[in-house]
């Protein structure tokens, strides 16, 4: 029973396999680097602080709480309660430093080099007199309104009803249909 050669079926690796091997764990490296950098500061933007959840959780709540004191006012309206859905609560965009670095790679006095741009975006903050950071908002957008349901005392009467409807079309951009008035106990 013959013995088979080992040593004869694996070859030794050339210069040009080697240097393909380092070459592509090179390239692994730089694409996975910039990835988790990133990764790391786009998870810390998107988790909101404890205060910006309940302004968003609250905003419905405002305009609820505005649009009950107003219709109080009104004659003929009576006591109100008011109920307001949200599509979305709103949207707050901060503003971001952006840096531009350029380098110019190989080539030679006969070759023309490739120029490599890399542009890096990082959030500004605005520091409280306590030391607290917080993303500087360059534009913040309200709330978009789904629906209304607004149960009046004097929700019976035609023209308190007409009054009551167009006043949250006016305030909420709200078409007619989406708003629902009612007789209040």
């Amino acid at each position: 029973m013959e013995k088979p050669d080992i040593k004869g079926k694996w070859k030794r690796p050339g210069k040009d396999q080697i240097f393909i091997g380092i070459l592509v764990g090179v390239l692994l490296l730089v694409i996975a680097l910039p990835q988790s950098g990133r990764s790391k500061q786009d998870q810390a933007e998107m988790t909101l602080s404890p205060k910006e959840e309940t302004e968003e959780s609250g905003a419905a709540e405002k305009m609820e709480q505005k649009l009950q004191e107003v219709l109080e006012q009104v004659e003929g309206i009576g006591r109100v309660q008011v109920m307001i859905t949200l599509k979305s609560s709103g949207k707050k965009t901060v503003e971001k430093d952006e840096s531009v670095s350029e380098e110019k790679t190989g080539g030679g006095a006969e070759e023309a080099g490739n120029e490599v741009k890399r542009t890096e975006k990082t959030t500004v903050f605005s520091r409280d007199s306590d030391g607290t950071e917080t993303p500087f908002v360059i534009e913040e957008t309200a709330p978009q309104v789904e629906g209304v349901l607004v149960a009046a005392q004097g929700g019976d009467n035609l023209t308190v009803a007409e009054d009551i409807l167009d006043a949250a079309q006016v305030l909420f951009g709200v078409e007619a249909h989406k708003i629902k008035i009612m007789k209040l106990n």
